[in-house]
């Protein structure tokens, strides 16, 4: 190549970096149909067939051609009919199916100016703005790789990654090459790759081999049915089969169920879990669902330790001991609506079961439409923290033909019945896990679980009473600095239902070989374990605060703060609109009331004032440091900071709702009621909530918060001195009224679960009026009301 890039410009040059400057500069348009000619339609060698045998999450390719794309479009395979290809400098993306990444420049689309050649030219595409090569970095420490004939310790922009390898047995990587000399051999052993000297012909044949009998098995069987491959595909990159022989049981058997590791489908299989008598209630409504082709989604929400996911993985085994095909959503990325309604289509008796279903209700609910349309059953069975429930149900109020299925009292909050505690109680005795109800005989256990809720019962269940004081003597052992702030990192995305993906923690300050030696050998595996790709919490209950005592609270805002900035990178645009890991990771640390709930309010401010060099073009940034200021009771900078918000995404329903809910907090926060600037910033704030709600139709929230709001207003005034009059009562009271009727008249409320509320606030509303000039019924905990007047009413449902 050298030679032939001499030829262009009449350049002598011994270096390829040298003769591709030269022809840059001296022949640029030659250059150009040089490589277009020279390495698109390449033809790949015939071991790539072996090769797409066999599912891949990634190939990460240090060539500019495009063997890979050809061999891939070659292939009668399956597996990849998911594929995108993609180059260094392109925006960083997350998708289910088969990426192939050109780390040095794709000839199909990149000039010459974008390929890499020189020492530059890696400078530029390593530089922090570029998140390919940050993505390789983050990865290289924690996954396995084979590299397959690459000279990876000549090129300059890898070895960062080279030298951060671990040198550990936890994570093998293999370096394939037909020759591999002595000096080579010395680098691989530093880092940590394993050297397997044979041709790829040779060692791909094997690994094809090697995985055909598990590629043939059941577990994969269920792909090959009905639906067209690209469909099967999709399908099978986001959903697990539950009861396909192998689901969810080929991970590790070293795991305690009920110390406290992650509940999953070899715990039931195993019969670790309660089985109580709700269960076959609400797995009976599903199948009647299903068996009468009705569309539903079937909701379960509770706060966090409430054994969701245990409900969600029992009631699916009894779905499958009825015939029906059970599909556990397990990606981390949005699904596709239009590929699942086809895979549907294709299955008489099936149930889609979502445990965290908030971040991607929307899919779930433009799915459940186009399944409407197009007359599938689609039936859903979901959970999540109650928290999220009001952004869940804004994303179902509008679908026609379909019922969102709210729990009930029956199911929101259903004591333990004698049989259900007697349950409870038998399994804890079954398996020696006592905690503290060891002294009491068994009338006084049964009477500790009896009368308890439902979900409080199976926390209970799953990790005695006394798991607590066992953890705070192992934290004696936890080492301070980094890896102490990891663990607080993974405590507060569990807090919130989430894991921390495994190829992060390098971000977080802990690098490769110490994650894998405290691991194995350390404190740190006393408290994390590594499921899947994901990093999670042993024990779930643990909690950041208990890591942190206050006198240690400065190091972890710090980590906290550090590790959101070293991951900003991810932040993109296609990032938000993926919905990706690395954005909702994102998006869960920096909510401010996470990081008032674990801090404390007085770090809050310089929070976001650390994270906003790395964060000032995101527009959830400024909400939530608004938000922020809101608690922190500075109203003024509040709305400045939720106005940039709107600037960002003027067109964004939820941005435009926080604007219009500060401007009337701040009214009442700041100004006398009644005043000019209070009916100023009133008259701004449900002029943005109504341009939010035509900006998203099917979101009640701002009829609902501009109700609320007004009505707090409407409560202070009359328990005020009322010195401005009669007639702010008097038109308080006539836009309530209003509000109240324009609610009613919507069918995104009139037809949901909304409009209860909406009629308590209501009949409340009315006992005020009425009462308004009788203070001894103020005081009264029912004339109040807090609970419908919570001014963090939209806490939960910002995104």
């Amino acid at each position: 190549m050298t030679q032939e890039l001499n030829s262009l410009s009449s350049s002598v040059q011994s270096r390829i970096t040298s003769a591709y400057e030269i022809a840059q500069r001296r022949s640029p348009a030659e250059l150009e149909a040089y490589l277009k000619d020279r390495f698109t339609e390449c033809k790949p060698a015939f071991w790539w067939e072996d090769a797409l045998d066999c599912a891949w999450k990634r190939i990460w390719s240090l060539n500019i051609d495009d063997v890979v794309e050809q061999a891939i479009d070659q292939h009668n395979g399956w597996e990849q009919h998911r594929t995108k290809s993609y180059t260094w400098h392109h925006p960083l993306q997350e998708f289910d199916g088969l990426q192939v990444i050109h780390l040095h420049g794709w000839s199909r689309c990149d000039a010459s100016n974008q390929m890499i050649f020189s020492i530059s030219q890696y400078a530029e595409a390593t530089k922090k703005e570029h998140g390919w090569h940050r993505k390789f970095f983050d990865e290289w420490g924690q996954s396995p790789f084979i590299a397959v004939g690459a000279g990876l310790f000549q090129e300059f922009d890898l070895t960062e990654a080279l030298q951060a390898r671990p040198a550990s047995p936890n994570v093998f990587s293999l370096y394939v090459s037909r020759t591999i000399e002595p000096e080579t051999r010395e680098l691989l052993d530093l880092a940590n790759l394993i050297p397997i000297e044979c041709t790829a012909e040779d060692f791909f044949a094997e690994v094809e081999e090697l995985t055909r009998e598990a590629r043939k098995s059941a577990r994969f069987s269920w792909y090959q049915q009905g639906a067209p491959a690209e469909v099967v595909a999709a399908m099978v990159q986001q959903f697990e089969l539950l009861g396909a022989e192998g689901a969810f049981l080929d991970r590790d058997t070293d795991r305690d169920f009920y110390a406290g590791d992650e509940p999953e489908w070899v715990d039931i299989v195993r019969d670790k879990a309660v089985e109580l008598s709700w269960y076959p209630s609400l797995a009976q409504v599903v199948a009647d669902d299903i068996k009468n082709k009705r569309q539903r989604a079937h909701f379960l929400h509770s706060k966090r330790l409430a054994g969701r996911t245990v409900t969600l993985l029992q009631v699916s085994k009894l779905l499958i001991d009825r015939g029906i095909d059970v599909f556990w959503f397990r990606s981390s990325y949005r699904p596709d609506p239009q590929v699942v309604a086809e895979f549907l289509a294709t299955r008489s008796k099936a149930a889609l079961i979502f445990d965290g279903i908030a971040d991607f209700a929307d899919d779930v609910s433009q799915l459940m439409q186009e399944c409407a349309s197009k007359k599938i059953t689609c039936v859903v069975l979901a959970a999540d923290l109650a928290s999220r429930r009001p952004a869940i149900q804004n994303q179902f109020d509008m679908i026609y033909g379909m019922e969102f299925h709210v729990p009930n009292a029956r199911w929101d909050s259903w004591p333990l019945n004698q049989r259900d505690a007697r349950a409870v109680v038998a399994k804890i005795e079954k398996v020696g896990r006592f905690g503290l109800i060891r002294g009491l005989d068994a009338g006084e256990r049964v009477d500790v679980f009896f009368k308890r809720e439902i979900f409080d019962g199976l926390s209970q269940a799953e990790y005695g009473a006394g798991f607590r004081t066992r953890v705070y003597k192992e934290l004696q052992n936890l080492p301070e600095g980094r890896v102490r702030a990891l663990v607080g990192l993974i405590a507060a995305l569990s807090s919130q239902g989430r894991g921390f993906p495994l190829s992060y923690a390098s971000a977080a300050g802990v690098d490769s070989r110490t994650l894998n030696r405290e691991l194995r050998a350390g404190s740190l595996g006393s408290f994390l374990q590594v499921r899947g790709t994901f990093l999670r919490m042993r024990f779930r209950a643990l909690t950041p605060q208990d890591l942190y005592p206050g006198h240690l609270k400065d190091g972890f805002f710090e980590s906290w703060v550090d590790f959101l900035t070293s991951i900003s990178v991810y932040a993109g645009t296609k990032s938000r609109q993926q919905r990706s890991e690395a954005y909702l990771l994102i998006k869960t640390l920096m909510r401010h009331g996470i990081v008032r709930h674990v801090l404390g309010s007085h770090y809050l401010s310089g929070f976001y004032e650390k994270l906003q060099p790395k964060y000032e073009e995101d527009a959830r940034f400024w909400e939530q440091r608004a938000r922020a200021h809101v608690t922190l009771e500075n109203y003024t900078q509040a709305m400045s900071y939720a106005a940039k918000a709107c600037d960002i995404a003027p067109r964004d329903s939820w941005r435009l709702t926080t604007y219009a809910d500060i401007s009337l907090i701040r009214a009442y926060e700041e100004f006398p009621i009644g005043s000019d600037d209070f009916w100023k910033l009133y008259d701004i704030g449900h002029e943005g909530l109504n341009k939010a709600l035509s900006l998203s139709p099917s979101n009640s929230l701002p009829t609902l918060l501009g109700l609320k709001r007004s009505m707090r207003a409407y409560l202070r005034y009359i328990q005020s001195d009322r010195t401005n009059g009669v007639t702010v009562l008097e038109d308080l009271e006539q836009d309530i009224v209003k509000q109240i009727r324009t609610a009613y008249s919507l069918g995104r409320i009139g037809q949901t679960i909304h409009a209860e509320e909406v009629m308590a606030l209501e009949t409340e509303f009315l006992r005020w009026v009425a009462a308004k000039d009788a203070p001894e019924h103020w005081g009264d905990p029912g004339f109040l009301n807090a609970r419908l007047l919570n001014t963090d009413s939209a806490e939960g449902v910002t995104v």
